[in-house]
């Protein structure tokens, strides 16, 4: 019985220091992930891909995704959902697609 307590011990242990992706921004408890971010350039249009590349480029982008993220996030804390208005067009827009 001993041993299986050590193992299961060693197995957690182990478990929780699986490497992380690498955290390319931060803002409170937001965070945009290395890959979050290669990502999102690919979905980049090939009109723009020559100016991402740059390091402006790249910095203005994570800019974008920054601010994405943090109206994302204040949209999400809000009650704009339960909204009726808000409700009405996510109808509208939804049929719109079909």
């Amino acid at each position: 019985m001993r041993h299986l307590l050590i193992l299961v011990a060693a197995v957690s242990a182990l478990a929780g220091c699986r490497p992380r992706e690498p955290i390319v921004a931060r803002v409170g408890s937001l965070t945009i992930t290395q890959g979050e971010f290669q990502r999102k350039l690919l979905e980049v249009s090939q009109a723009y891909q020559s100016y991402v590349v740059t390091p402006n480029g790249r910095r203005q982008f994570l800019d974008i995704l920054i601010r994405e993220k943090m109206i994302l996030a204040a949209a999400n804390a809000s009650e704009i959902k339960r909204s009726a208005e808000f409700k009405t067009q996510m109808a509208k827009l939804r049929a719109e697609e079909d």
